[in-house]
């Protein structure tokens, strides 16, 4: 029953009502989003856009008396308290907490010395009480609503897709070219798949050498029309790619010239250039992640439609075992998740998500004190581990470097890399 209400809890699946969760853009409104989950809380329709246009925070980050009059502002009452652990069970949730001597977080609940927390700078977590009490200050600043309050609305102008990609040049084109090849692959793919039958069923039995001639041939003919379709999808795909990251960097850098003065003042150099480098992570998931999971969508609906043409029974069986192989394997993950262990092994556990769930999946287990052990193939999961070792084409074996020993010369290549 515990593991169903922590599932719920991660999930926000529920009747009551459900503390929302920011995530800070800047180093300093740590306070500030803490701020605005308490109070979207207590009926306020906000976000940190809203807030930040309204209630400026420093670059020195706010105190907690910035953080009474923001309350105060929003017609919420604020009391400063200074409790021990223990007491934490009797103040009203959710409360603001004093972090690590400076930072803010949200607490959002007590429970059988499990503390649940919102952190704007990492996500939710859940700590034990010897982890939280190693960042917990003592200090509490507990919100409610006055009488008075008046729900403030969000007016703030919600950006759509237009707003963010504008009108590329030429991507419906391309996009409609990389359709017409896709399908064209698949059919190749999936006509291949009967010349066996055929080779099996009438050549074998008839001896027929004229037939098996063709056969061959149509499966040349197949390969080479499949090999050439796949490497035009690939060059439209980079060709799309590229014309459509020049077209959005450009309209990304126009916009931050229209950006205010404090905008910049608030954020180093490495947050400016980190936003035109996030550009690559979006146009590849747009341009190639989508793409290729359409793709690939494409042919395992085929391939199932295929199945449902030759035995309904033999299709429905292979639904189900997909289905439960899926399922089972995100609760294994849940489950050791759970547990809270100290080393967490991953072999491809993500692998058949889609890269923002994976991203989420990720954020929440960086949250919790567990070193992670991850085999896996895709660039975005690789550029998030602290140690990378590359173990493809391995012909010698490297010696453990756990104790400083240098590897030999033949796997210098796959050697551990320290990220900088």
């Amino acid at each position: 029953m515990t593991v169903l209400n922590d599932l719920a809890e991660r999930l926000q699946i529920g009747f009551t009502r459900k503390i929302p969760l920011f995530y800070q853009s800047e180093a300093a409104e740590c306070g500030l989003a803490c701020v605005g989950m308490v109070a979207e809380y207590w009926g306020h329709k906000l976000n940190l856009t809203r807030l930040r246009s309204e209630m400026s925070v420093s670059l020195n980050g706010s105190t907690l008396n910035d953080l009474m009059k923001m309350a105060h502002k929003l017609d919420l009452s604020s009391r400063p308290l200074r409790v021990d652990i223990e007491a934490l069970k009797t103040i009203t949730t959710p409360c603001i907490l004093h972090w690590d001597l400076n930072h803010f977080v949200v607490l959002v609940k007590v429970s059988r010395n499990r503390f649940y927390i919102h952190d704007p700078s990492v996500g939710r977590r859940r700590l034990a009480l010897d982890e939280f009490s190693r960042h917990f200050t003592g200090v509490v600043l507990e919100i409610t609503p006055l009488d008075s309050m008046r729900s403030v609305a969000d007016d703030i102008h919600k950006p759509t897709l237009k707003d963010i990609f504008g009108r590329p040049q030429g991507l419906a084109g391309s996009l409609g070219k990389i359709v017409v090849l896709a399908l064209v692959y698949e059919i190749c793919v999936l006509g291949a798949s009967f010349l066996p039958q055929i080779a099996i069923d009438q050549v074998v039995p008839s001896q027929d050498q004229h037939l098996l001639y063709l056969v061959i041939a149509g499966f040349g003919l197949l390969l080479l029309i499949r090999v050439g379709a796949n490497y035009l999808r690939a060059w439209t795909v980079m060709a799309v790619s590229a014309s459509f990251n020049l077209q959005w960097r450009a309209r990304v850098f126009r916009h931050m010239m229209h950006l205010p003065i404090p905008f910049f003042e608030k954020r180093n150099l490495g947050d400016i250039a980190s936003r035109f480098d996030s550009l690559d992570v979006i146009e590849s998931a747009i341009t190639k992640q989508i793409v290729e999971a359409l793709f690939d969508g494409m042919l395992a609906l085929g391939a199932l439609a295929m199945l449902f043409v030759y035995d309904e029974k033999i299709a429905a069986v292979a639904m189900a075992s997909m289905s439960t192989y899926l399922l089972l394997r995100q609760f294994l993950l849940a489950r050791a998740l759970y547990r809270q262990p100290k080393i967490l092994v991953l072999d491809e556990a993500t692998s058949h998500l889609d890269p923002d769930s994976e991203r989420n999946i990720n954020r929440m287990i960086s949250g919790q004190s567990v070193t992670r052990i991850i085999v896996a193939h895709r660039p975005s999961t690789i550029e998030s581990a602290d140690r990378i070792i590359d173990i493809a084409a391995l012909n010698h074996a490297c010696r453990d470097t756990t104790h400083g020993e240098k590897m030999n010369d033949e796997c210098v290549e796959h050697q551990l890399v320290e990220r900088q």
